[in-house]
């Protein structure tokens, strides 16, 4: 089945260039680009059992992000201390204060209250990207999320997809991989040259209520972990235990996501 992108304004004022993307018949994706982009990219999909609608609450993708290679990963907040690992919803909704230990960036999209700080409800039919700043005052830790400038034309929204046999029920985004390596040490705001590379991610999805209360996640088991390799083409497709409660609202009910890497190239 074919989607067509809707062009939908970023809340920073950027505006989103008209992408058609097709879908493989069953299952959920992979996605495949109409066009291979000629720079590297990665395309984040979140699944719902219902329909992706934005005023019952949020839909979060989170990302913790490394340089490196294994077995001596290193997370680009290694001067704050932080450390490879899974992002999770306890680290943001479960302990006062959050320490977002493992949360370096996270794209939100929804019209409630996400609990990350700076990083506010976009305008309707927008989203927030945003990179976590952490800084210390003696014994006072303070953390931001700043929102990350997009260059108009270089990234792709859908927040009305298809995937698999629901209609309406994906969101799709597409962005330059040199975006993922925005933190607190790199000094800008902008993914047109950010060093250093990050070389694997760890992904989580998570949905809010309106009320900014953590209905589902992705990494629902204890443990569970979504890495990526982000230095060659891949694709990896992720499941929801069927072992973990789903919430009530079916709109907020997670099913899975995927991640694709293209390297031109590779």
């Amino acid at each position: 089945m074919r989607v067509s992108f809707r062009s939908i304004g970023l809340g920073l004022g950027a505006a989103v260039a008209a992408v058609a993307l097709s879908f493989t018949a069953c299952g959920r994706g992979p996605v495949e680009p109409i066009g291979l982009p000629t720079v590297p990219t990665i395309t984040l999909e979140l699944f719902v059992q219902g329909t992706i609608v934005p005023s019952e609450g949020d839909y979060v993708f989170v990302l913790n992000e490394n340089t490196g290679a294994a077995p001596n990963f290193v997370n680009l907040n290694v001067k704050a201390g932080e450390a490879p690992g899974e992002p999770t919803v306890l680290e943001a909704y479960g302990l006062q204060p959050p320490p977002f230990t493992h949360w370096d960036q996270a794209f939100v999209y929804g019209s409630g209250p996400n609990g990350l700080p700076n990083c506010n409800p976009a305008p309707p039919g927008s989203f927030f990207y945003c990179y976590k700043a952490v800084s210390q005052n003696g014994g006072q830790i303070t953390i931001k999320f700043i929102p990350i400038v997009m260059t108009p034309g270089t990234f792709t929204f859908n927040p009305s997809g298809n995937g698999g046999s629901g209609i309406g029920n994906a969101i799709i985004l597409r962005l330059p991989i040199a975006c993922l390596s925005i933190f607190a040490g790199s000094n800008t705001q902008s993914c047109d040259s950010v060093t250093p590379a990050v070389t694997q991610i760890y992904i989580n999805l998570i949905t809010l209520d309106s009320s900014g209360v953590p209905q589902d996640q992705l990494a629902c088991i204890a443990g569970q972990t979504f890495p990526i390799d982000v230095t060659v083409s891949n694709t990896q497709v992720f499941t929801k235990s069927t072992s973990c409660t789903p919430p009530t609202n079916q709109d907020l009910n997670i099913t899975g996501g995927l991640v694709q890497v293209t390297i031109p190239g590779s």
